[in-house]
């Protein structure tokens, strides 16, 4: 009940979260944590975390100064808390109601904040140096939008799960709750996430019967109110008009190079100068010579305008895959290995590559992002299988993780860091909760 809350307190808070229920769930269920029972799906998650550690270690032994090795057994602590989690449910200990609630708690709280702040201009968490995005009551950090969409889509079936036998009512607080969410995550400034959060609405109107009426209700409401924001608010509107023009870049553009054409090109004979002491401050962006560059013009190209920085970042990122495509690099060593591309134009540096899938190819390799994917693929299909044989249940607990877990893996999104606490915990979290949730009973909490 304590996890919604501590993703808003923070990494530590995180962590501890994490640490203190796999020490209880190791002292109450001991070896029964450990009985796998012919699971492939665990099988191929255990593999996955046990393949982290060998490419890890194949990266230090090729290079000492690799320090990650450690952070690689480290990570072995998600794998014990979806264990413990998956004993939980398999033994009905978990209670899905409550935990529920939490998320839907927790989730409004934050939404509050980032409305307030939005409205008002005012914020009790920072100090109002933020121009196009309301963090609310994360401070400076400019994840709220981020937040609701995780907890708040696991969140809103709670009102199904106690108004269920109440249509009249469950259809108007359903429909205000969608409201209220979309409003939050449009005033965050967090542009990935209220994509997402129309992904999310999208497959409640295809796939929740007994409530598609509020989903569609919730979605031309949540329409309108975009509408009307982004031509009330200029921020918000030069935030969503740099969006659009980033992804217009990406597919249209003709003056700008796309990914793939930018990995085409021979750089062979261009030298660009770096500063490695040099970052941007928030982007750590490394700074290059451009002038220089394009004053000698070499071969005619062009400098590529840095944008959201997700078309370098992604060519560097999928540059650096390529030294090692089967295995990966070690988890965390873009970082690092991107520091090799800084002699070429259009390259960069930063903590991540902001993309899942590329984050897991740089680190695992072809290898590791098979593995996680499908043991994603076999979970949802496998799970959506049942509930199909169950079209009488109003399971609304499946479709929370169902739909949470299809988000997360969503391919064309940019996204933090796969291996870092803030997506590993709550990735790991949806994965222990339905590896042995059952469809087919009722749940007795």
């Amino acid at each position: 009940l304590f996890f919604p809350v501590s993703f808003i307190i923070g990494n530590a808070a995180v962590n501890l979260d994490i640490l203190l229920i796999s020490i209880t769930g190791i002292f109450f269920y001991k070896k029964e944590i450990f009985r796998i029972e012919k699971d492939f799906v665990l099988f191929l998650i255990i593999f996955f975390f046990i393949f982290i550690i060998i490419s890890t270690f194949i990266e230090h032994y090729e290079n000492f100064n690799n320090l990650n090795l450690v952070k690689s057994i480290l990570y072995l602590r998600y794998l014990i808390f979806l264990l413990v989690l998956n004993c939980m449910v398999k033994k009905n200990d978990f209670n899905f109601r409550y935990f529920i609630f939490s998320c839907f708690f927790f989730s409004i709280i934050a939404s509050l904040t980032v409305i307030h702040e939005g409205i008002t201009g005012k914020s009790f968490f920072h100090d109002g140096s933020h121009i196009l995005n309301n963090p609310g009551i994360f401070g400076d950090e400019l994840i709220s939008g981020s937040y609701i969409l995780k907890f708040g889509c696991l969140g809103l079936f709670f009102i199904p799960l106690t108004l269920k036998n109440e249509k009249k009512k469950l259809l108007f607080f359903f429909t205000i709750a969608i409201i209220f969410f979309s409003l939050s995550i449009i005033l965050s400034g967090n542009r990935m996430p209220l994509l997402l959060f129309g992904l999310f609405l999208f497959l409640g109107i295809f796939l929740v019967k007994k409530i598609r009426f509020a989903f569609i209700l919730g979605s031309i409401s949540a329409i309108l109110i975009f509408l009307v924001v982004i031509n009330t608010d200029k921020n918000i509107k030069n935030n969503w008009n740099s969006f659009y023009g980033n992804v217009y870049g990406f597919v249209f553009s003709e003056s700008e190079s796309s990914i793939v054409d930018e990995l085409k090109k021979d750089y062979s004979d261009i030298k660009i100068k770096t500063d490695p002491k040099e970052r941007t401050p928030g982007l750590e962006k490394w700074k290059f010579d451009y002038a220089y560059w394009k004053r000698k013009n070499w071969k005619g190209f062009k400098p590529v305008s840095f944008g959201s920085g997700h078309r370098i970042i992604w060519t560097t990122a999928i540059e650096t895959w390529l030294d090692s495509p089967i295995i990966g690099s070690g988890i965390k060593s873009f970082r690092e290995k991107c520091k090799n591309k800084l002699n070429t134009p259009h390259r960069v540096c930063q903590s991540h590559t902001h993309n899942y899938y590329l984050e897991i190819l740089n680190d695992t390799g072809l290898v590791g992002l098979i593995l996680i994917v499908l043991t994603t693929y076999i979970l949802l299909v496998r799970k959506f299988q049942v509930m199909l044989l169950n079209k009488s249940l109003d399971n609304f607990i499946f479709y929370s993780i169902f739909f949470n877990l299809i988000l997360e893996f969503f391919p064309f999104r940019s996204s933090g860091n796969f291996f870092s606490t803030y997506s590993s915990s709550f990735i790991f979290l949806l994965i222990g909760l339905f590896l042995n949730y059952k469809i087919n009973t009722k749940i007795n909490h």
